[in-house]
């Protein structure tokens, strides 16, 4: 008896446990535990206010088999003050991953589903949200987001414009950019109010041509 109790504490990895604490004096705990005998890597989101005991805002759960390198972690994705809880459910061969993004409220103590999506890197660039992809060994795709006001997830039609930059390792020729944007002439007006949106052009500082037709369109 005492063998099998052994075994199955062992089956059980020490819960991961991330802390961050807001400018509001409220605090938010990562809880992450992984049950080897029933195969579930489990999350658990706690919210806690300033002389309030804690509230489970969020519960998540993976099939190790389906996640094998999933996870979970706290990050202020949008820079608004308040972190996110940043639930990674895939990962390919490459850098690209696949991600769900929680947003809490501080207010309701709540947590809602944010965003989902395949990307390397997020960032915010001003009120945008912009995810980034690498397509192939010489190509990076880059998605340009508004994001809503409210309740509402962040969607594809929340893109203002795709950016696609590809270079060969074996061509002397500068990169190329290409913009595709859903509406021209709110793209125009988005770089007006953003230049360093074009900077997504940029690779490492090299020349690269921006193919767009557009007013916006220049040469680094």
């Amino acid at each position: 008896m005492l063998a099998l109790s052994t075994a199955t504490v062992h089956a059980a990895e020490a819960p991961r446990v991330e802390q961050h604490r807001h400018s509001d004096g409220s605090s938010v705990q990562l809880t992450t535990t992984v049950d080897l005998n029933r195969q579930r890597r489990q999350f658990r989101v706690e919210l806690r206010r300033p002389g309030e005991a804690s509230t489970t805002v969020l519960n998540q759960s993976q099939a190790l088999a389906d996640a094998p390198n999933g996870g979970a972690t706290l990050s202020d994705v949008d820079a608004d003050g308040v972190v996110e809880i940043v639930e990674r459910t895939f990962c390919g061969a490459g850098p690209n991953c696949a991600f769900t993004i929680f947003k809490l409220n501080l207010i309701t103590q709540t947590a809602r589903r944010w965003f989902e999506g395949s990307y390397a890197q997020i960032k915010p660039i001003g009120p945008y949200l912009v995810t980034s992809n690498r397509s192939s060994c010489c190509s990076w795709t880059h998605q340009i987001y508004t994001t809503p006001d409210g309740d509402r997830a962040v969607k594809s039609d929340d893109i203002v414009a795709t950016i696609a930059v590809t270079a060969s390792p074996n061509d002397i020729r500068p990169a190329r950019c290409l913009i595709k944007a859903t509406d021209q002439r709110r793209w125009d007006a988005v770089v007006d109010q953003r230049p360093e949106l074009l900077r997504l052009c940029e690779i490492d500082g090299n020349t690269v041509v921006i193919t767009a037709p557009s007013s916006q369109s220049r040469r680094h």
